[in-house]
């Protein structure tokens, strides 16, 4: 598709995606894990008054459905997967690139695909074979919260200033608590924008059933193949250095959406906006610096200029 523009415009929601290198299982739910990548998300979601709406970590990639009112997606995707590479890799004792390549971004375009993309990342391990409810998935996600809305408490660790501490320690021979290197955060989900005026109760009875009928349909296709489901036990099981079998290489959509018609409006608004953002970059990096740019999109970084 070529070059790609990132869409800043707080009224949107955005599906987040990213796969690790070679589609390996370096994020394989497993003891610890699941509070490490739950701190780093809480962490940069109050930073940033990210809007959650439902997230999924599975064994090579995750899915978040956000909206940013107060900063933009891209400075919470960053951060996130920054530090989920760095902290993971130290987590299973490996080295080298973590993520196979820059996290997809999808616009979702009409109310009912925010649905759709709801019940897409939380029935995710469903879709793969991996267990017969979402419920039975042992990673970090949302489907729990989604029908308590009550926040999580993660909690994230300053390494640095931990180690440092180790290291004085040694010379000192006082006591280390990991928890006084810790900060506390909430991780928070935030009804779908079509759900708002629900009740509570009348929101995660829709959303239950709605998401049960979704994982019925999905085990109903499964089984008539004659596939069977991993199961929680041998998913625990499973090596984060493993790369499965035959992983499906898809394209990078720009927007999520079910109907031909939103998604052509959508590319029809697009590619103009995108042949804008290119011209306006080469006269940036040309040294005019009050070159006006499309709305809601990031200038390149002054780096270039050098």
């Amino acid at each position: 598709m070529g070059k790609k523009i990132r869409n800043t415009d707080p009224s949107k929601v955005h599906l987040i995606t990213i796969r690790t290198e070679n589609a390996a299982l370096f994020l394989r739910p497993g003891k610890g894990l699941e509070n490490l990548l739950g701190g780093i998300v809480a962490k940069y979601q109050e930073e940033t008054g990210l809007e959650i709406f439902a997230y999924n970590f599975l064994g090579n990639h995750y899915h978040i459905l956000c909206r940013a009112p107060k900063a933009a997606v891209w400075e919470f995707a960053e951060d996130v997967n920054r530090e989920i590479a760095k902290r993971v890799n130290f987590f299973i004792r490996r080295h080298g690139h973590f993520w196979s390549r820059p996290y997809d971004d999808q616009i979702v375009v009409e109310v009912p695909d925010a649905t759709e993309a709801f019940l897409y990342i939380t029935t995710n391990a469903v879709h793969h074979g991996l267990v017969s409810h979402p419920s039975q998935w042992p990673g970090l996600n949302s489907y729990w919260q989604s029908l308590r809305e009550e926040p999580k408490r993660y909690f994230f660790t300053n390494y640095t200033e931990y180690s440092k501490a180790l290291r004085k320690a040694k010379r000192t021979k006082e006591a280390v608590r990991v928890e006084d290197h810790q900060t506390s955060h909430l991780l928070t989900l935030t009804p779908l924008p079509q759900f708002e005026t629900l009740t509570t109760r009348q929101r995660t009875n829709k959303l239950r059933i709605l998401i049960d009928g979704r994982a019925q349909n999905l085990k109903d296709e499964r089984l008539k193949t004659g596939k069977r489901f991993m199961g929680r036990e041998k998913v625990l099981a499973q090596s984060p250095y493993q790369i499965p079998a035959n992983v499906k290489r898809s394209p990078r959509p720009l927007c999520y959406t079910k109907s031909f018609e939103a998604k052509q409006s959508f590319m029809d608004e697009y590619f103009p906006k995108l042949a804008d953002y290119i011209d306006a970059s080469k006269r940036f990096r040309a040294g005019d610096l009050y070159t006006e740019f499309p709305p809601y999109t990031i200038k390149p970084p002054l780096l270039h200029l050098l």
